[in-house]
């Protein structure tokens, strides 16, 4: 496929929005990858969608290798399934609440346990139904009193969330596991570095959670490890959920408190996933059963599993980018190679030329054919988005030679029009490839 700029709509800014104090914020942007439609609402440019859409591709890879079943349920939710289970009070201001013309109560979900749950109980009705996972990914809102970051902290984002129904507490231990490995895959297939470390449940629920954090100082999370037995926890878990600011400050003063050692390290993270083993807090509510072996009712296990998509995005491009823009890993990248003529004439139609040995080869092209351009602005861009590779058609041309440019490093070396498709191709199938199984 030819990415064509001279037609995308994709006009790359010079500065940063004001407002941004984050790495993604100012990058996204300027790389026109999302647009600010109002306090905590973005668009998805198609750069930014590309990428967000690989995203969404892997994980959804990911969850079926598990044999998760996809569904897509309402945004659009009855308030009172939420008021039922409590968390309507507990989520307050955060809820966005409407009402129909007839004066019918709605939220926009932040969350879908209660929804999933009353599937569940509509369509099972036996144990040999069980275990089931099922999952979606939709758009989620929650009314943030101060959206910052960019999508980072929004109103409305991307997530998958991912729901386990078991007949029993071991079951739902396998099926916590099985997600919990899941996670770990997806994160490395994306290339960014997350962690699972302990966390308190929440509104949600349950008897165990763990949040997996992306390292990044624009990370709003805190989280505490101990380099003796390797404890990672959130810190408020190590200090408790209603414990004052001060004494959240100084966590890091304390000794671990699994294995007594003299101090905690701290550091700054973004959550990009949770998981929760929620027991039969939800089919409690509900009366989610399903007949046993023996015939008897079963009060249904239920696990939940949510990854910030959109999210996930913005923690790449934090972990990744560079002084000189963002810096895509291949699994996500809207192209393999950046594709720039040094140059119009003949170089630009060597470019054109080239851009069609590596379409036909599969590879995926981002073709700067923009006319009136200078080659220092068109090399500033093609680093400002970050695709993983830069191939420069300049003085060598009429040789059928390229530079081929590795974004991450810088390094350059010459290659030969005709060994380019083999050379990309092989680095962005290896890294495209699915890794399930």
């Amino acid at each position: 496929m030819i990415i064509r700029m001279s037609t995308l709509l994709a006009r790359t800014l010079r500065d940063a929005p004001a407002d941004a104090v984050t790495d993604s914020h100012r990058l996204l942007v300027r790389a026109a990858h999302v647009r600010r439609v109002a306090s905590g609402v973005w668009s998805w440019l198609p750069l930014g969608k590309s990428v967000l859409d690989n995203v969404t591709r892997i994980v959804r890879e990911e969850m079926a290798a598990i044999g998760d079943q996809e569904v897509l349920l309402p945004a659009l939710a009855p308030v009172a399934a939420y008021e039922a289970s409590g968390r309507a009070d507990d989520y307050g201001d955060l809820l966005f609440r409407l009402a129909d013309r007839r004066g019918a109560r709605f939220v926009l979900g932040p969350t879908h346990e209660e929804l999933f749950a009353d599937l569940a109980r509509d369509q099972l009705v036996s144990g040999r139904q069980l275990p089931l996972g099922l999952f979606q990914v939709q758009t989620k809102y929650r009314d943030e009193a101060r959206p910052r970051s960019g999508v980072l902290r929004s109103r409305e984002f991307l997530m998958k969330d991912a729901y386990t129904f078991d007949a029993d507490e071991a079951g739902l231990r396998a099926s916590y596991a099985a997600h919990r490995e899941a996670y770990i895959r997806v994160f490395a297939r994306l290339g960014l570095a997350a962690r699972p470390v302990a966390a308190l449940s929440g509104p949600m629920g349950g008897s165990e959670s763990e949040e997996f954090l992306a390292p990044a100082a624009a990370g709003e999370d805190r989280y505490a490890e101990c380099g003796s037995c390797g404890l990672a926890a959130n810190t408020e878990t190590v200090v408790g959920e209603d414990a004052g600011l001060a004494e959240k400050e100084a966590v890091g003063e304390r000794p671990c408190p699994r294995c007594g050692a003299a101090a905690l390290r701290i550091g700054r993270a973004i959550e990009v996933g949770h998981i929760f083993r929620l027991g039969t807090k939800y089919s409690d509510l509900i009366g989610l059963e399903v007949a046993g072996a023996d015939g008897r009712p079963v009060r249904v296990q239920m696990g939940c599993y949510g990854i910030g998509i959109s999210r996930a995005v913005a923690a790449l491009a934090e972990q990744t980018c560079d002084s000189a823009g963002l810096c895509w890993p291949d699994a996500v990248a809207p192209a393999a190679v950046h594709l720039v003529a040094a140059g119009g004439g003949e170089r630009a139609r060597a470019a054109e030329e080239l851009a069609g040995r590596l379409d036909r080869a599969g590879v995926r092209v981002l073709l700067d054919d923009r006319p009136g351009l200078g080659t220092g602005a068109r090399l500033a861009d093609a680093e400002l988005i970050g695709v993983p590779r830069i191939a420069v058609v300049g003085r060598r041309a009429a040789e059928g030679v390229a530079e081929l440019r590795d974004r991450r490093t810088g390094v350059s070396a010459d290659a030969a029009f005709d060994a380019l498709p083999g050379l990309v191709g092989a680095a962005d199938a290896n890294t495209r490839q699915s890794e399930v199984g």
